[in-house]
């Protein structure tokens, strides 16, 4: 993947954000350095990774604007899920490689780059898992993240699981 400028400005953010959060610190540059510190970090057991990983979400999204999804999350549960799955593209590019919008409330990633170069168990441990739980802990709203190793892609869907599109982005209870 070509990186972008804003891409390369999002890698030094996240890198510093994950050497404060994980407290390791990698001499390797750019996306390098992420896959450094994600090795790390799956090293760890998975209270010690969801810790870590619900940090640099927080600190990534932060606080202001966590503040804000929360209660429109809450208000408006589907129109959050297709902003949500709206901003993807353009907002995660960076970290995952090239998104495309799905359906309404739900992203593809064709080759994700974070599946690519930090692996299976990284992609399970270290982004699927704590990512699904964070999106439903402090932002509000249910998020399935269904990565296919073999082929190397991911589903990203925001909303309930399972519910008829009407009813999706209502809150649930996290899985």
């Amino acid at each position: 993947m070509r990186e972008r400028l804003s891409d390369r400005v999002l890698i030094a953010r996240f890198r510093r954000i994950c050497a404060r959060n994980s407290t390791y610190r990698t001499r390797l540059p750019g996306y390098a350095g992420i896959v450094d510190q994600v090795e790390r970090i799956v090293a760890n057991d998975d209270r010690r990774i969801r810790t870590i990983v619900h940090a640099d979400l927080r600190d990534l999204f932060t606080n202001p604007v966590l503040r804000m999804l929360r209660p429109a999350v809450r208000r408006w549960p589907s129109p959050a899920a297709r902003i949500m799955a709206g901003v993807m593209p353009t907002g995660f590019r960076w970290l995952v490689g090239p998104l495309r919008r799905s359906s309404a409330n739900s992203v593809e990633i064709r080759q994700c780059r974070f599946l690519r170069e930090c692996g299976e168990q990284a992609c399970l441990r270290v982004c699927k898992r704590p990512t699904q739980e964070f999106f439903a802990e402090y932002v509000g709203i249910d998020v399935e993240l269904d990565p296919d190793p073999i082929r190397g892609c991911c589903v990203i869907r925001f909303g309930n699981r399972g519910a008829p599109p009407e009813r999706a982005g209502t809150l649930q209870a996290s899985r």
